[in-house]
This record gives C-alpha cells, structure tokens and sequence, in this order.
C-alpha cells in the first residue's frame, strides 16, 4: 500500500469515528458525555488536519518534481 493509499484510509477511518460520535453526541443529554464526544471529535478534527497537510505536501513536492 502507498503512503498516499495508507493516508486516505486513515482518513476514511477518522470520518468514520468521527460519523459515529456525531450520531451519539446527537442523542446523549449527559454533560459528560457531551464533553467527551466533543473532545474526541476535536482530536480527530485535529489528526485529520495533520493528514491532510501531508498528502498536501507530498502533493506539492511531486508538482516541483
């Protein structure tokens, strides 16, 4: 598997986990809860951005190649 493939299904698998808390944070009323899906959405928010900078810049180094 290439690094661009390896990248797109790690990003693929964020959307994913980050489908399922949204669904979750949808129906739960628990303060708690609340917080902690927030959270973890903002952690995948955040590995999703580094991941994309990547295949950005891979990108951008083939394109002065």
């Amino acid at each position: 598997m290439s690094q661009r493939q390896a990248e797109l299904l790690r990003l693929r698998d964020l959307l994913d986990h980050m489908e399922t808390s949204l669904d979750q944070l949808d129906w739960t009323d628990d303060p708690h809860s609340i917080h902690y899906l927030a959270e973890t959405i903002l952690r995948d928010l955040e590995v999703s951005r580094r991941v994309c900078m990547q295949v950005h810049r891979r990108a951008k180094l083939a394109v002065v190649n």
